[in-house]
């Protein structure tokens, strides 16, 4: 089990529903210093703002690329209701529309 009480963990779309899930679990593991970068202040779309993004935030550890859902199950239990490839088209659409707003 990795030891989170010290470590400071950046969740991006940690305000949405995967991510706010994952940032309650982490929270009751004992992780208090969580940053979720927001699309009001970080624009992850463009590789400027992703640097600015992981310097505001400091976290620990290596950048990871993508959830491996695996190890999401096998820690806090959480199983995807969403194949990916949905997921992906429902992602892509939900940020189109904010983009046209």
């Amino acid at each position: 089990m990795i030891e989170l009480r010290t470590k400071r963990i950046m969740v991006t779309a940690g305000a949405g529903f995967l991510g706010s899930y994952l940032v309650r679990k982490l929270k009751e593991r004992g992780c208090a210093n969580i940053f979720i970068p927001t699309i009001e202040n970080y624009d992850l779309v463009q590789m400027e703002t992703v640097k600015r993004a992981y310097q505001d935030a400091k976290p620990d550890g290596q950048p990871k690329r993508m959830l491996d859902t695996t190890k999401a199950f096998r820690e806090f239990g959480f199983k995807a209701k969403t194949n990916f490839e949905d997921g992906l088209k429902k992602t892509i659409e939900w940020y189109s529309a904010l983009s046209t707003k």
